[in-house]
């Protein structure tokens, strides 16, 4: 889920007196496209990402779905936030961890549908299909990334399983009603397994752009990194970040 990710973009200069061109908050999937986009748009400016969590990337908390129910709530990855509704407290996770809520919700992707937004007040409208929509924004920013409905085998036991106790089954959970049994979509590359043939493996952010060995030399990364305040001079001027 891309909303509601704290990015600040800032001509800079870090509290511990390290330069660099622009500061990025967060490396979850907003956070690290913008980073690597400017990085390799210029490659004589020095970006900087901070994240908040720990670099975790050499346990592979994204593709192995037994490891979901660990992540959920472990203050490795989550910041274990809650909500409470009529006197029951209700999870309410957000990541805390390199790849941001691509990491913690194993590359799920929801935001909603058409309907969904078409609800808000005010006249909110989404133009369009934003399905479609959607998929071409993560195809045109990293020519890597696509979404995809998972191709493990349990997933697809799981559903039917479900359907024969009688639930409703929604094919698209992102268009229309969110409601119901359905295959969320994913954010993923596709990868051949041993057997040669093509899987859709989940893909956090931090794997597609900043990894050490995919990203630019001049994009540098700073996690366990946790931002208080961000300086604002008598102009208003964004000039730096406190740790």
């Amino acid at each position: 889920m891309i909303n509601k990710l704290l990015i600040f973009l800032i001509s800079a200069v870090l509290a511990t007196s390290q330069s660099y061109d622009y500061i990025v908050i967060g490396t979850g999937p907003s956070g690290a496209t913008l980073a690597y986009q400017l990085a390799i748009a210029d490659h004589t400016r020095n970006i900087l990402i901070l994240e908040r969590g720990a670099d975790l990337s050499d346990i592979d908390i994204v593709d192995d779905m037994s490891k979901f129910s660990d992540t959920w709530d472990s203050p490795l990855v989550s910041m274990n936030f809650s909500t409470s509704f009529e006197g029951r407290k209700i999870d309410f996770p957000r990541a805390s961890v390199v790849g941001g809520c691509t990491s913690h919700h194993q590359g799920v992707l929801f935001y909603g549908g058409n309907a969904f937004i078409d609800e808000w007040p005010d006249n909110w409208q989404w133009e369009g299909d934003l399905e479609d929509d959607m998929n071409y924004i993560f195809q045109k920013l990293s020519g890597e990334i696509t979404t995809l409905k998972p191709t493990e085998l349990w997933t697809n036991r799981l559903i039917d399983a479900l359907k024969q106790q009688g639930l409703k089954y929604n094919p698209t959970p992102n268009k229309g009603s969110p409601f119901g049994v359905s295959t969320r979509e994913i954010t993923a590359k596709l990868v051949k397994n041993s057997d040669g043939k093509l899987y859709a493996k989940r893909t956090s952010a931090w794997e597609l752009f900043l990894k050490e060995d995919i990203r630019p030399s001049n994009l540098h990364v700073k996690t366990n990194a946790h931002v208080k305040k961000v300086l604002i001079d008598e102009n208003n001027v964004c000039y730096g970040v406190e740790l």
